[in-house]
């Protein structure tokens, strides 16, 4: 019995092994953005078939970072709405109608949401003013940022409308602020309807590999296909899929041996299908990177694993905790700072210039952002919007 649950606890995919995943979705962003080259540029390069398929295997990034998301949402969403129904039980909370308890449960969902939103744009906002300073620094005026209308600009891309009112960006990479603020305001949504669907399970996997298969031949765009990627990690916590169908069992060498396999063959076969259409097609065919939810799905096995190498563990943990910071800082060197990113076309010294540069530097902004105590600031605004 107690082997049996010591094996459970050490296979569980627990926020530690987000935070490895989350580490490893930042190598490949680094790796990713660092390959944006020109076809003149990359025609040039030494490596150049290497880097081409290196490109689109590292657009994984921003998959792992939506599933992960919906994930960690789902979860940490679910206790503090368990938390909520047990302190109103005591006000007749469960006597009340169905529509006043949904209705109730709603408001509480986006006070929740709210809270979660602030904490994402007071980072945001913090790196928004410090890359864009520096930027103003460099080119002299902001005007080379934003041209035009700079007030207009500058304004949208502060609160990260930019992306929404089709206006210029500081960083193009920052669409993903204005695309996860609108994955969360649907999120309780998605969470009530699925709960309840929850009776019928398979009606819902067999939905969601319809709407894959139907949507990979079909016209997308990328709001929708990580959109559809972060509700894939909604759907897998909600439903308890990650725990049931992709950690590792640890009860049995054989078992966990044959599920490694197994998982290695679909992983491959997927990638396959997937890299085969985008080497063809560029970067048009975003639809296919709606596979990568289930390739990320698969990968969380080994990801568990890889939680059991201590120093491994250590560094992925490491770059996991500053992720959101790395995401929005890292394309400032890439865009601004591009004479010492691209001094040369060395591919292994363009990415070793831009971790250097921008790992250290996001480090920083974390530190900033906890010495002008605004994860204080986040915190108190949370406990006054769930009233606790």
């Amino acid at each position: 019995m107690g082997n049996n649950q010591r094996n459970n606890q050490q296979s569980r995919f627990r926020p530690a092994e987000t935070q490895i995943y989350k580490g490893i979705a930042v190598i490949l962003l680094l790796m990713h953005h660092g390959l944006q080259f020109t076809q003149s540029e990359l025609a040039a390069m030494p490596f150049y078939g290497w880097d081409a398929h290196l490109y689109f295997f590292t657009k994984l990034c921003v998959g792992i970072f939506a599933l992960v998301s919906g994930y960690g949402l789902c979860l940490s969403f679910s206790k503090h709405l368990n938390r909520f129904k047990a302190q109103n039980l005591k006000s007749e909370f469960h006597n009340r109608s169905t529509v006043t308890n949904l209705l109730q449960r709603l408001f509480f969902s986006y006070r929740y949401i709210l809270s979660r939103i602030i904490k994402i744009m007071t980072t945001y906002w913090l790196a928004f003013l410090i890359v864009v300073g520096l930027g103003v620094i460099i080119h002299g005026n902001l005007e080379v940022i934003y041209p035009d209308q700079t007030v207009k600009f500058f304004l949208n891309d502060f609160f990260a409308l930019s992306w929404l009112a089709k206006t210029p960006k500081f960083v193009n990479s920052w669409w993903y602020v204005s695309a996860i603020v609108i994955y969360y305001l649907f999120f309780p949504i998605f969470y009530f309807l699925f709960e309840r669907l929850k009776r019928f399970k398979w009606v819902g996997v067999v939905m969601l590999i319809v709407f894959t298969s139907m949507t990979l031949w079909l016209k997308s765009s990328t709001f929708w296909v990580y959109g559809y990627i972060f509700i894939t990690g909604v759907i897998a916590a909600k439903w308890n899929m990650v725990e049931s169908f992709f950690v590792p069992k640890f009860n049995s060498l054989k078992n966990l041996v044959l599920q490694g396999v197994g998982y290695l063959i679909m992983l491959g076969i997927i990638f396959l299908f997937r890299h085969t259409f985008l080497i063809h097609s560029s970067l048009s065919n975003i639809r296919f990177y709606m596979l990568d939810g289930i390739i990320i799905l698969f990968g969380i096995y080994f990801i568990v694993l890889l939680g059991r190498i201590n120093w491994l563990t250590k560094a992925l943990t490491f770059l996991g905790n500053y992720s959101f910071e790395i995401f929005l800082t890292h394309a400032f060197f890439i865009r601004h700072l591009n004479f010492v990113i691209y001094f040369d076309h060395n591919p292994a010294l363009i990415l070793i210039r831009l971790f250097l540069l921008s790992i250290p530097f996001a480090v920083c902004v974390s530190k900033l952002y906890d010495f002008l105590r605004l994860p204080r600031l986040t915190k108190t605004i949370e406990r006054k919007l769930l009233g606790q």
